[in-house]
């Protein structure tokens, strides 16, 4: 399984990986939090190797950024069960944030 949020199906779809959540799309306002808590369950549950959060702004849905604006407590729970393992975009430095201007895929790995 490979979880990608705040959305990216596609990448499940070409690369033939399950994603564990049950909403594919966690933009502002999806999950809640019971939703929240749902996904951490489900990561769990799947032992999930491989989360990859993209750097998407989400600012048509009012907040701007997962994991700094919304869906705080999940973010926060992957990080203390992923550590970071991976930049995938044009630009791979390694301090680059969730949040600045530049799309790209932070990945996190199974601890």
């Amino acid at each position: 399984t490979v979880a990608v949020m705040p959305e990216g199906t596609a990448l499940n779809f070409f690369t033939g990986r399950r994603n564990p959540l049950r909403d594919e799309i966690v933009t502002p306002g999806i999950l809640g939090s019971a939703g929240e808590d749902a996904a951490i369950a489900r990561l769990a549950a799947a032992r999930t190797p491989l989360v990859l959060i993209a750097n998407r702004s989400t600012e048509e849905f009012g907040p701007r950024a997962f994991g700094l604006d919304y869906n705080l407590r999940l973010m926060s729970w992957i990080e203390q069960h992923y550590e970071p393992c991976g930049i995938l975009g044009p630009d791979r430095r390694p301090d680059i944030q969730i949040g600045d201007p530049t799309f790209f895929f932070r990945a996190f790995c199974r601890l």
